[in-house]
């Protein structure tokens, strides 16, 4: 071979080789970018699921403060069958729990 063509090819793959090194940088770009998508990706997701049990925890609160309030609006609109229903119920427990003797 001639030094000409020697001199060619040595040209031809020192581009082809900074060819590469261009496309594996870009490649190295791409992925660092996927890469951080994909964590804002996970963020969103995190967030989004916190918000929906934060909503239904509020909503359970809710209901549970206003069951609560009926309650005691019954009790105070009834004291007497509240006495007598709390009466009976500590009737049955004892009952239960006091087994024969």
């Amino acid at each position: 071979m001639s030094d000409a063509t020697m001199s060619t090819e040595d040209t031809a793959s020192a581009g082809d080789v900074e060819t590469l090194r261009a496309e594996l940088k870009k490649l190295r770009e791409d992925f660092a970018k996927v890469g951080e998508t994909l964590k804002d990706v996970a963020r969103n997701r995190g967030a989004e699921a916190a918000d929906r049990i934060r909503s239904t925890a509020e909503r359970g609160w809710t209901e549970a403060r206003s069951t609560a309030q009926n309650v005691l609006e019954e009790m105070e609109e009834r004291p007497l069958a509240t006495g007598m229903a709390v009466f009976v119920a500590g009737m049955l427990v004892g009952l239960m729990l006091g087994g024969r003797r």
